[in-house]
């Protein structure tokens, strides 16, 4: 059960990577078309950035206490 934690954990890991590549790529299209201003785009960047930090942070601390809840079982 530890392993399928890990696995569920590591794949939830890659498709938020996947959705930060999707978001910046919209971003670079937008700072291509000239959408958006230089300015715009970074500080867009730099919230992408914080909230996928901050996500990925809590999914590591309950993939942790998944996988302390299972070993002390």
């Amino acid at each position: 059960l530890v392993k399928q934690a890990k696995k569920m954990g590591e794949e939830s890991k890659v498709a938020l990577r996947n959705h930060r590549r999707e978001a910046m790529d919209v971003l670079k299209k937008m700072k291509t078309a000239k959408e958006l201003s230089e300015d715009m785009i970074a500080d867009c960047e730099a919230e992408v950035e914080k909230f996928i930090s901050t996500t990925m942070t809590k999914l590591e601390g309950i993939i942790a206490a998944k996988e302390k809840e299972l070993l002390t079982v």
